[in-house]
């Protein structure tokens, strides 16, 4: 039978789906297809059959093809309820398989001198990568139009400033900052952007170069769970989302409860970054 998974959602939940694709090829007995709005994420992997694109859902004809079109959505399930039940124990579920090795997989076979095309600047020293800034999602309902606006997840600007400014000056590294240009930049930071969305998969040699990763809950969080750089603290707003649903346990998870923003203190966060 030919099976077709259909995964919707951003970008950093169709990487974690990743970790599910070997378990649903067993259950399956042969490779499994995927529809999704980030085909690039499934690239080059040998697990899968084939890539469907997924556009506003029109009829395809070339869907008639497969056996089972198969689609499960956590957010619209039971997963809501319990803020303890990680989205891929959703997944599992839903699919009928044991749950999996959180451990999401990119088959990239990028060169770091891709990645130098998207900095704002040259590095100059030994660096870290920073996001402070997220897409606005469900939870942040009052986001307005104004796309400058923060959202829960996001980290303060003005803490951000004191963190870059404490990594600039304590540890003499050079501060590359993944974002988009309507987001926030930290005043000495490097800008990473991508006009292209599989841009984005250029930074994956940076990050396996970097000395360290500070994220909110975000695009680099699942990007760097995808490499052998483990050396990553993520700043997690409980008000809006928590590690033990969508995060990694190899990963060093802080966390505090804001209705406005992502308020952690930089020197907390310095403490962390040391004891790595």
């Amino acid at each position: 039978m030919k099976n077709l998974f259909v995964v919707v959602g951003g970008l950093g939940k169709n990487i974690i789906w990743t970790s599910l694709i070997e378990q649903l090829n067993v259950k399956c007995g042969e490779n499994i297809s995927v529809m999704t709005p980030w085909p690039f994420v499934f690239y080059n992997n040998k697990n899968i059959d084939h890539i469907e694109p997924l556009r506003d859902f029109p009829f395809n004809e070339q869907l008639t093809i497969y056996d089972d079109i198969i689609y499960h959505e956590p957010y619209f399930s039971d997963f809501l309820k319990y803020k303890d039940k990680h989205v891929l124990e959703s997944w599992a579920q839903a699919y009928g398989i044991e749950n999996v090795i959180n451990k999401p997989y990119l088959n990239h076979n990028l060169d770091i001198g891709q990645a130098h095309k998207y900095l704002s600047s040259e590095l100059l020293n030994d660096y870290c990568i920073v996001q402070f800034s997220g897409a606005p999602n469900y939870y942040d309902a009052n986001f307005g139009d104004n796309k400058n606006n923060i959202g829960k997840r996001d980290y303060r600007p003005d803490l951000a400033e004191k963190l870059v400014h404490k990594i600039k000056n304590n540890l003499k590294l050079d501060v590359i900052c993944l974002r988009r240009d309507d987001q926030y930049k930290p005043s000495a930071a490097i800008t990473y952007t991508s006009k292209d969305e599989e841009g984005v998969l250029d930074i994956i040699p940076l990050i396996d170069g970097a000395k360290f990763i500070v994220c909110i809950d975000s695009a680099l969080m699942h990007l760097a769970a995808t490499t052998n750089n483990n050396k990553v603290i993520v700043l997690w707003n409980e008000t809006q989302q928590n590690h033990r649903r969508i995060g990694y346990n190899f990963q060093t998870n802080i966390s505090c409860s804001n209705d406005i923003c992502n308020d952690i203190s930089p020197d907390i966060i310095f403490e962390k970054i040391e004891n790595l």
